[in-house]
């Protein structure tokens, strides 16, 4: 049956034939013209782009996103009002204790170190109110421990939760190291859903929030990330589900979307992985991709511009734990709405010209393909 028309095996096989020979067509006659004319409007898009986000008016590169101002939240007795915070040694997390405790917050900061010199910096530059915690999100006994803490010292309620922890390595999965690998996906998807599960019995109680920091790179396949994309794409799909699963409890959840921001999250001695990922590795592997492509060197952003002032990220997790309606998803920075919707809408010839040339910042080549082009 075909639009409503029966069809017999031979007038099946005419039709399919056909839609056969029109692909053939298009993949071996018309293609090469429709990559020229999709990289050229991936390139008039770009373009355009970088003119909305890159003019000389350095302000306007963040009106242009979705940030949200914190004093748009609505206001909550926040006396004794506790929030959980991993990843709160550097960057984002760091940053995000700061504002919560200034916003009036209780704040459990969780450290990977909490002796380590950042932490104690943390708390000369914040008030008595906040608490830094060992919290490591793949250990259990981390996770033990400060529930039990938080079981004997809180004089409040556990709001919120904010999932923030995360590591990443440049790399394909083939060169990466596997304790690498595991340890990506131990942070930033297990570390969410173990965090969550231990303390999720005490946001019910206090019908309160969970935002999870998510990036555009769970919805846009950035080559040579591939492990952190996946785990990311994972962490998109984990917070929609849950917000309808924690939506009968009281329980709001959501996602912020950072993009272009300066976190050091990549910030690693890139020599010393090399080097054991190269011994690790395979001998196909270290004759196909050669010693120098595991270097992973990067070519500089040019003008993807890096914002480092990390409040609108913060402003964005102080209304999601504040407003009365916090949204679902908050998109923060330049490229944070632009790049996942070009993707998402974009044909798939126009995807391999972005993703193999225009977001691709590694400067080498695997030895092999540098072999096959000469």
């Amino acid at each position: 049956m075909f639009g409503g028309i029966e069809m017999d095996s031979v007038n099946q096989e005419a039709i399919f034939q056909s839609a056969a020979s029109m692909q053939d067509d298009i993949n071996h006659e018309r293609l090469p013209i429709v990559h020229l004319w999709l990289a050229a409007t991936a390139a008039a898009m770009l373009l355009a782009a970088f003119n909305i986000i890159g003019g000389s008016d350095r302000k306007s590169l963040w009106s242009w996103s979705k940030s949200v101002k914190k004093e748009t939240a609505s206001p909550l007795n926040l006396a004794k009002k506790y929030v959980l915070v991993t990843g709160c040694d550097k960057g984002l997390g760091y940053a995000t204790a700061k504002s919560l405790d200034k916003h009036g917050y209780s704040v459990i900061a969780g450290c990977y170190n909490v002796k380590g010199e950042n932490v104690q910096r943390l708390q000369k530059e914040t008030s008595s109110k906040l608490q830094a915690v060992q919290l490591d999100v793949t250990k259990t006994e981390d996770l033990e421990s400060v529930r039990q803490w938080m079981n004997s010292n809180l004089d409040g309620e556990l709001w919120g939760i904010v999932n923030n922890a995360g590591v990443c390595f440049v790399g394909t999965p083939e060169i990466m190291a596997q304790k690498d690998i595991d340890n990506v996906l131990a942070v930033n998807l297990m570390g969410v859903i173990n965090v969550t599960n231990k303390f999720l019995p005490l946001v019910r109680q206090s019908k309160g929030r969970i935002v999870n920091i998510g990036s555009i790179s769970g919805e846009v396949p950035m080559p040579f990330f591939a492990i952190y994309n996946a785990s990311k794409a994972a962490v998109k799909m984990l917070t929609e589900t849950w917000s309808y699963e924690l939506l009968p409890w009281g329980v709001k959840v959501s996602l912020i979307t950072p993009s272009a921001f300066q976190t050091d999250i990549i910030q690693y001695d890139r020599g010393e992985i090399a080097t054991r990922w190269w011994k690790e590795a395979d001998e196909e592997v270290q004759r196909d991709f050669g010693q120098d492509f595991f270097r992973m060197n990067m070519r500089p952003s040019g003008r993807f511009r890096v914002c480092k002032d990390l409040s609108p990220v913060a402003n964005s997790i102080i209304h999601a734990l504040s407003a009365e309606k916090p949204r679902p998803l908050y998109r923060v920075g330049q490229w944070s709405t632009l790049l996942p919707n070009l993707f998402k809408f974009s044909p798939q010839p126009l995807r391999y010209v972005l993703g193999s040339s225009v977001f691709n910042f590694i400067t080498d080549q695997p030895l092999g393909v540098q072999t096959k082009s000469k």
